[in-house]
């Protein structure tokens, strides 16, 4: 038997499923990998050490967190932390704070008593210390303020032990102390995985079938609001409960409620009954003002051993998706109907182009509001709308069953309540996680969460393909795909943090049909990944944004961090400037390199 051993200087196809293993003939099998993890796979061959990750905070209150970028402006990006009830801002690397106020002692005791003349600080808020003199200790450093008066207030860490201070060097002057900027929202840690976001300028729409849709708006570094949307014409209703019995059923009175039966509502914000926020429940038999609750299989819900209703709630069916497309704000997927999108008014001509996406008035007019029901495109296919994105020439509704194009009826018309076209353009269905729009190319996640695909036209075909990305690593990801962000660099990669908690990385260059696989095992005991997502950068690529949950002493640590950018490393041809000179050419070519060495972050959470 004859043994030849062949060089292998090629590594983008990455890491390959051992269902490819000994398929030589294989051109991929040439440039692939059976095993590529802490190392990137990059478009023209090489296999890249990837670098490590930098420590910016521990999530608020150390919870689960979801990341999702916000881009105001070319030189304005942010990232934003969505934990249980509350929304954080993150900017240049680190958390945004508000204005600071100004420290005049600290005491070296247990705990240590910080003096801020009327700081206006609560109990629970997050303050980020510096500039003390002498008590140096406190410096760079985020505490959690308690028991706190007027004047001072004591501090401790993120689990509410005491900081002591018995020890520290005595404060000499100076200080300032900033509270991390936050602001609430309704989503509770089960849901913020499941919100529909889609961005306009400076207005982050946020959608979740058991919330009312939230506009969050952004005036400045640390004024963000969170704002229950007002639409004219309604087509999701909120309406006000006054009262629910304790009965088997609980009827709920709702004054003109004006749902049917059948309809699935979700109530929210009631005080007493609690038992009842946060359910979806279907109509029976309705009056004016009442309503019975049934449960999705029809059962009476018995209420008779819930808390006593006390007060407020609200009631409503909303939608799951939002997307923005021709000067529109479109919704869809809402629990009663799943397969109906909504399209608010066009822009107002009258008004220089206005838009209208609060008025969903209806009309004929081609600036009226649209409403349109997705017939069920290949048989036996449920088309329940999961998420919508506007691409350069058509509207994309990714459904359970499949995905479908709108479009005006004729060609370059506008879409309209008189002139919408649907079409399918793919039967691989979708899951209900946003996609990646880049250009005409959709990359979303498949129906079961365990494959990526690419929604690509074929010119051969003269129609959309769904490219299976996972065909050659289709081992990668068998826990399932729990999020995606695209981060545009050197090279373009997809990333997708797996219901296991594994990061996995896809270099991604559809033009030249080039792909490759990579996993990143983080570094620290027990870790896992909860989020990722990609900040776009003024000045450089796009930085790598990611939640980690680690276990240190025997604790579980929830970190927000970002991956390091690769450093700059002089060349040695750069440095020549004669040959007379080239022992100085040396020294100072050695003087670079030993400088940009020193930007390699290789280990994680530095």
């Amino acid at each position: 038997m004859t043994v030849s051993n062949v060089d292998q200087t090629d590594f983008s196809s990455g890491e390959l499923s051992p269902k490819v293993h000994g398929r030589h003939h294989l051109e991929l099998y040439k440039r692939g990998l059976e095993l590529c993890e802490n190392f990137i796979a990059e478009p023209q061959g090489p296999a890249r050490f990837r670098t490590g990750t930098r420590y910016v905070n521990h999530t608020r209150l150390n919870q689960k967190a979801r990341l999702l970028p916000f881009q105001f402006n070319d030189e304005q990006a942010y990232m934003l932390e969505f934990t249980a009830l509350f929304m954080r801002v993150f900017k240049d690397e680190g958390a945004v704070l508000e204005s600071n106020t100004t420290i005049t002692g600290a005491t070296a005791a247990n705990p240590v008593v910080i003096t801020d003349t009327a700081h206006g600080y609560s109990n629970g808020d997050e303050v980020y210390i510096s500039s003390i003199v002498g008590m140096t200790e406190l410096n760079g450093k985020y505490y959690l303020v308690a028991n706190k008066n007027a004047n001072d207030f004591e501090i401790t860490d993120v689990d509410g032990t005491n900081i002591d201070g018995s020890a520290f060097t005595a404060y000499s002057s100076g200080g300032t102390a900033g509270k991390i900027f936050e602001v609430a929202t309704p989503y509770l840690e089960t849901e913020i995985f499941d919100i529909d976001v889609d961005q306009n300028a400076d207005t982050l729409t946020v959608t979740h079938q058991k919330h009312n849709i939230r506009n969050i708006t952004r005036t400045d570094h640390a004024a963000w609001t969170v704002a229950t949307e007002s639409r004219t014409n309604d087509p999701f209703p909120s309406q006000t409960i006054t009262g629910i019995t304790q009965a088997n059923p609980g009827v709920v009175t709702s004054t003109a409620h004006g749902f049917s039966d059948g309809d699935t509502v979700t109530i929210q914000d009631v005080v007493g009954m609690t038992e009842v926020n946060g359910n979806s429940y279907v109509v029976a038999n309705k009056a004016a003002n009442t309503f019975e609750l049934n449960d999705s299989a029809g059962a009476n819900v018995d209420t008779s051993g819930f808390t006593a209703y006390s007060s407020a709630g609200t009631v409503g069916d909303y939608p799951a998706a939002v997307g923005y497309y021709e000067g529109r704000r479109f919704y869809g997927g809402t629990l009663s109907l799943p397969e109906t999108f909504w399209g608010s008014r066009g822009p107002d001509s009258s008004a220089d182009g206005l838009p209208r996406y609060t008025d969903h008035t209806a009309g004929t007019e081609n600036d009226h509001a649209v409403i349109f029901t997705i017939a069920p495109s290949f048989e036996g296919t449920v088309n329940a709308i999961e998420w919508i994105a506007g691409m350069s020439e058509f509207l994309a509704f990714g459904t359970f069953g499949g995905v479908n194009k709108a479009t005006g009826s004729g060609l370059d018309e506008p879409i309209a309540p008189d002139s919408i076209n649907i079409k399918p353009i793919s039967d691989v269905g979708s899951a209900h996680q946003s996609p990646i729009p880049r250009g005409n190319v959709i990359i979303y996640i498949q129906r079961g969460k365990l494959k990526i695909r690419s929604l690509e036209f074929d010119v051969l075909l003269e129609g959309f393909t769904p490219i299976d990305r996972n065909f050659v690593a289709d081992h990668i990801s068998v826990s399932g795909f729990a999020q995606l962000a695209f981060q545009d660099g050197e090279p373009d990669i997809l990333w997708g943090v797996l219901a296991n908690g594994k990061i996995v990385g896809l270099t991604f260059k559809s033009s030249e049909d080039v792909s490759g696989w990579h996993r990143h095992i983080l570094g620290g005991t027990d870790v896992n990944a909860l989020s990722v997502g990609a900040m776009t950068l003024p000045n450089s690529f796009d930085q790598l944004w990611v939640v980690v949950e680690r276990t240190i002493n025997s604790l579980t640590r929830r970190y927000v961090e970002f991956f390091e950018d690769e450093p700059v490393i002089p060349k040695r041809s750069d440095f020549i400037t004669g040959d007379a000179n080239e022992t100085t050419d040396d020294n100072t070519f050695g003087n670079a390199m030993f400088e940009a060495q020193k930007g390699y972050v290789h280990v994680d959470s530095a």
